[in-house]
């Protein structure tokens, strides 16, 4: 309150007395600037067309004026009056950097990184120059170019976001080893920004180097403790070095934040269901507490998305190898959605069929066959694990050879001359 009181008796005396100091004056000029930085733009636009009717040539009003039309979102103005201060004075960095941000808002970069190559030849060295290039050229596809902008700018001063897009930028050129160097120097500057730390995890997994990976989203989960892919990422790591009940503690905080993250149910479910397929890896000796938080986890991945086809097949498959009948509710909900998906259908019918060959014991004849060929033909078991399958068949007894000869068909029925 005390600033508004000061601003507003200087306005309307235009000069305040200090003891001993003599005289300060509010200029018209400090007027419109001090509306700038009230955030009363329109104000101070009019303000400043006055000073230009007794100063023409000053470079400064053009600028400020330009800074006020950029608020009220008036661009084209704004580009005017930047231009017309550089016309006065070409050595004015904030106009060029300005007008650049309003060609960057309207996706003109090419006349962006025109303007600042201009700019730069007429202020070599502005560091702000070089960066602006460097994301430009980025935008540009110009990748190789882009990062020796950037170093340019870090020549003359070493900044966090040159470091920061020098490690995109080097991930892009799948140098994932500068990438991450890059990163480093990043924060070595500021070590708070949790981004960063997610672009050295996500480095380090694609690299495969999945505990270095985790190290690195703990520490953007501790800074952004509210981002859920943070934890997303850690799971999926741990899930990459079997670390299933560090995996499930993962997720679980994600759906804590976001209850609807059906993905993240899901690969709980996985998590759970790994638990007790390792347990001995024989069927009959887990841990089932593992296979009904599974199960579980699965039904509530459908229950927030029920057309999520894998999560059906998925149960139905356990279904299968504990021998249990397949639930009529989920039965009911898998044929509402996917009757007419012949992927999703394919997979059933060869679930379903594997079921009935264990209680007939009987074997899948040449027309049976010919029929399944017939109805999916130009279609796959894509990317399928026959895992937990091969181990149930292998604790069959009298049916395990009608069960063999059926797998081995369904393995290899889409192969020509089968």
């Amino acid at each position: 309150m005390k600033k508004i009181i000061v601003i507003l008796l200087i306005f309307s005396h235009g000069a305040l007395s200090l003891p001993g100091d003599g005289e300060l004056v509010a200029t018209p000029y400090i007027k419109g600037t001090t509306y700038n930085q009230m955030g009363a733009y329109q104000e101070a636009v009019s303000v400043f067309k006055e000073v230009l009717n007794t100063e023409p040539n000053n470079d400064k009003v053009y600028y400020q004026m330009g800074v006020s039309y950029l608020a009220l979102k008036q661009q084209d103005k704004a580009m005017n009056a930047f231009e017309k201060s550089i016309e006065i004075n070409p050595k004015n960095p904030s106009s060029y950097l300005n007008i650049g941000l309003i060609y960057f808002k309207k996706k003109q970069y090419k006349k962006a990184l025109k303007l600042y190559q201009r700019a730069n030849k007429i202020m070599p060295n502005n560091q702000d120059f070089y960066y602006n290039m460097g994301v430009i050229q980025e935008i540009l596809g110009k990748n190789t170019k882009a990062i020796e902008m950037h170093k340019k700018s870090i020549e003359i001063k070493p900044k966090f976001s040159s470091y920061y897009h020098m490690g995109i930028i080097y991930g892009k050129l799948k140098q994932h080893q500068k990438a991450l160097d890059a990163y480093q120097k990043a924060t070595d500057i500021n070590n708070l920004i949790a981004e960063i730390y997610f672009r050295i995890g996500r480095t380090y997994e694609i690299m495969a180097q999945h505990q270095k990976a985790i190290d690195s989203y703990q520490i953007a989960a501790s800074l952004d403790q509210k981002n859920p892919i943070n934890y997303e990422e850690i799971g999926f790591n741990n899930m990459a070095l079997g670390q299933y009940q560090e995996a499930i503690e993962a997720y679980q905080k994600v759906v804590k934040i976001k209850p609807d993250d059906y993905m993240s149910y899901y690969s709980i479910a996985n998590s759970y269901y790994e638990l007790h397929y390792n347990k001995d890896n024989a069927y009959g000796t887990k841990s089932y507490n593992n296979l009904y938080e599974s199960i579980k986890a699965y039904k509530q991945a459908i229950k927030i998305k029920p057309s999520f086809k894998i999560t059906y097949i998925n149960l139905f498959e356990l279904s299968l190898v504990q021998n249990q009948a397949f639930e009529q509710d989920l039965l009911v909900k898998f044929q509402h959605n996917f009757a007419n998906n012949r992927q999703a259908m394919m997979e059933f019918d060869m679930l379903s069929t594997l079921k009935k060959i264990d209680t007939t014991k009987q074997l899948l004849n040449e027309k049976q066959k010919q029929n399944f060929k017939d109805k999916y033909k130009g279609i796959h078991f894509n990317n399928w694990s026959w895992r937990e399958i091969e181990q149930w068949i292998n604790t069959k007894t009298s049916s395990k050879a009608t069960l063999e000869s059926a797998l081995t068909f369904f393995k290899t029925f889409d192969k020509p001359n089968n």
